[in-house]
């Protein structure tokens, strides 16, 4: 009955999403390439106001000057796969930018700091300022916005939506279901114990964690099952996690 309940509320939970996604993409206005919005798997994790300011102090061509204003205020939409940067106008939100969730970098900007992207002391008396980088936006450009919350507690919000708190250690690390490695089996692996997974030759896996003593655990793509497998018999996938995170490196 238990498992029943759950699968009713899980049901019940993605009904709901779906809705609060259709509903919202009605007031969305696409001033860049349209992508489509609605999806089964996608769902709002946060979203706000935030005010953009241009600064001096940074390294690379920033969002605000694209926008031609030295300040103003945009509205951030954070789906569990992608952000979306907007400009509201009256009922409607004008897409102004877009990048995957697992291509963003984010640091909070003090007047003690010492950015290595921005210099230190350029938003001085600017409260609860942070640096959103973009390694990849809608035209796989590299792009920075330097935004400021209204408070402390907003601007930790957002950095830890955008970027959860490390959960790894030595021994293993772990990975987010939105920006975790792929794996398609090379060789056979026939489960020695009920938390295994049995894998056959091309199937793929989404690892969410790895331990150093060379088990991974993962979800096998074709029916959803999770469990342990030894990594020997598997090799990594070109996957946009990969891709991600060489552009966090170069970054």
């Amino acid at each position: 009955l238990t498992k029943v309940a759950k699968r009713c509320d899980d049901a019940a939970k993605k009904m709901q999403q779906t809705e609060q996604m259709c509903m919202l993409a009605a007031n969305l206005e696409f001033k860049i390439k349209e992508i489509p919005l609605i999806s089964a798997s996608r769902f709002l994790v946060k979203q706000g106001e935030l005010t953009l300011i241009k600064g001096e102090g940074t390294s690379r061509k920033t969002f605000s000057k694209l926008l031609g204003s030295s300040k103003e205020h945009v509205y951030l939409f954070l789906f569990n796969d992608i952000l979306l940067v907007t400009k509201k106008k009256g009922t409607t939100f004008q897409v102004r930018d877009y990048c995957q969730r697992n291509a963003l970098h984010l640091e909070a900007l003090d007047s003690t700091d010492k950015s290595r992207h921005v210099s230190s002391g350029a938003f001085t008396g600017i409260p609860n300022v942070f640096l959103l980088a973009m390694l990849a936006n809608h035209e796989n450009k590299q792009i920075e916005l330097v935004l400021s919350c209204k408070s402390e507690s907003e601007r930790t919000r957002w950095r830890d939506a955008i970027t959860p708190p490390e959960t790894s250690s030595e021994s293993e690390r772990i990975y987010d279901y939105w920006d975790c490695p792929q794996f398609h089996c090379v060789r056979k692996y026939i489960a020695q114990q009920p938390d295994e997974l049995t894998l056959e030759e091309s199937d793929v896996i989404n690892v969410t964690r790895k331990m150093t003593d060379g088990w991974y655990e993962g979800e096998r793509i074709r029916d959803g099952k999770r469990g342990w497998f030894p990594a020997s018999h598997t090799e990594e996938i070109n996957n946009s996690h990969v891709r991600a995170r060489n552009l966090r490196l170069r970054y």
